[in-house]
């Protein structure tokens, strides 16, 4: 992979930004659940399939053509998040996401008593890019906090409009 995701917080821009030469390129971590990471062996016996720029199934498909952005990381979403509760604007969640060696995502959400629950995302149609210019000074670290989720929305959900 040769591209970062820029949320432009610095810059303005938004969108695909070529990655340096030195960058170390993207490697995920497979995980067997939610805490336990494959061992290295495991690792290393997975070759993951990367589809760059645009996947032609992913957004295309996705009702109205609409997509949803958690970032991983809870602190990079309230960077990107208005700091005027009156400013209009879609209002970042992080979601702690992790793959499998299957290529599905697991991810856990708080419920609403304070405990968590886990679920697995099997849909096709997501996107995990890494991210730059988010607020947050730091080297790329080859680190999940650096990476944003990007999922199609639901037919079901009208107010996922303001998420694109």
């Amino acid at each position: 992979m040769d591209e970062t995701y820029s949320l432009g917080l610095e810059t303005g821009y938004r969108g695909c930004a070529p990655m340096s030469e030195e960058d170390p390129k993207f490697s995920p971590t497979f995980y067997r659940n939610m805490f336990y990471p494959l061992d290295p062996e495991e690792q290393k016996k997975i070759h993951p399939h990367f589809i760059q720029r645009y996947p032609p199934t992913f957004q295309k498909f996705c009702y109205r053509g609409i997509t949803l952005a958690f970032p991983y990381s809870e602190e990079v979403a309230e960077q990107l998040n208005p700091y005027d509760s009156n400013e209009k604007g879609p209002t970042f969640k992080n979601l702690q996401y992790r793959f499998r060696s299957d290529g599905k995502l697991m991810y856990t959400i708080p419920d609403d008593d304070g405990t968590s629950v886990t679920g697995i995302y099997d849909r096709k149609e997501y996107c995990v890019d890494l991210i730059t210019d988010y607020g947050i000074d730091e080297p790329f670290r080859n680190h999940e906090n650096q990476t944003i989720l990007f999922i199609c929305a639901s037919q079901s959900n009208s107010q996922d409009d303001n998420y694109r």
